[in-house]
């Protein structure tokens, strides 16, 4: 896997989870308000229900303008409903298939006695109802009921999450392609450093330099440093170079300098062994020679293996 695609991926794995978290949160903080607002609304709708019973002459008889809950355009209405004592009801705004919602009396009365909003089914339908007692001073009361089907709640919840899994997967998207780019565009100096290397190493010019960059960054200081090494290696190269054919040329020279003393010791060596009756004095003369040019070649021998032990 190129450093290209590990890093987009790491960048987006982080933004991925960074955005699981906050989308928890935000859920959790909607859902959380959602359903505080409606339970405010229930309880403000039940208290002034339960208080206008407790001041009416007489319980109402039948529902005013009911609406059927289940029609769409009513899903996300409230309605009252309110039950005599024995849990009967008496009049509802809402109604589920023709008729008031049936809840039973044991139920009314934990919802009563709690005090605290809940979920519970009528008619095989889900609401979210809230229920305060009332009653009047010498007349039986009953319980008012405040409510909303449930299943809408679950609706908006649902549509919040997908349009957050919406929102999310477009920044995630939008996220990781920008981090595949800036990636891209951090490393294309390494690309040009590898293909500088490449190309060093089959054409063997140290010449060659990395395009200058202005950037202060790690890329910036590795393009820098990078053409300092290529300088130090092409200064050392140079160096290299030159002192080749420094010893070319020396070997050269020395080359042409052993020929002198060779010849001169051969033609001396070669005249004693032709004359060996030669004069003491010519002899003497042969062989000082001889010893001349050894010497001279030995000088010339010494600095031979001088430069061979400096290569």
């Amino acid at each position: 896997m190129t450093l290209r695609r590990r890093i987009a991926l790491s960048s987006g794995g982080v933004l991925l989870a960074a955005l699981l978290v906050l989308d928890l949160v935000l859920l959790g903080l909607v859902n959380r308000g959602q359903a505080n607002q409606i339970d405010r609304t229930l309880n403000s709708r039940a208290r002034s229900a339960a208080a206008a019973l407790a001041s009416a002459s007489a319980p109402p008889s039948e529902a005013v303008a009911p609406f059927d809950l289940q029609q769409s355009d009513n899903a996300t209405e409230t309605f009252v409903e309110v039950f005599d004592a024995a849990g009967r009801p008496l009049a509802s705004t809402g109604t589920i298939a023709g008729a008031p919602p049936a809840v039973p009396l044991s139920t009314l009365r934990q919802v009563a006695n709690s005090g605290a909003p809940m979920n519970l089914s009528a008619a095989g339908v889900a609401l979210h109802v809230v229920v305060f007692a009332w009653g009047r001073a010498g007349q039986a009361g009953g319980y008012v009921l405040a409510g909303q089907l449930a299943a809408h709640l679950d609706q908006q919840r649902r549509g919040f999450a997908g349009l957050l899994f919406i929102a999310s997967a477009f920044i995630l998207l939008a996220a990781a392609a920008a981090s595949w780019w800036a990636a891209g565009r951090a490393l294309k100096p390494l690309k040009a450093m590898a293909r500088a290397a490449d190309q060093i190493g089959e054409t063997q010019d140290v010449s060659q330099r990395l395009p200058e960059t202005r950037r202060r960054d790690e890329i910036g200081q590795l393009t820098a440093s990078f053409n300092r090494a290529l300088q130090r290696v092409h200064e050392a190269q140079r160096r290299l170079i030159e002192t080749a054919e420094t010893q070319k040329r020396f070997v050269a020279d020395a080359s042409h300098e052993l020929r002198t003393p060779l010849t001169t010791i051969r033609a001396n060596a070669g005249f004693l062994l032709a004359r060996p009756d030669v004069q003491p004095n010519d002899r003497e003369a042969a062989l000082q020679d001889i010893a001349a040019e050894s010497e001279r070649m030995g000088r010339l021998v010494e600095d031979l293996l001088t430069l061979a032990r400096a290569d």
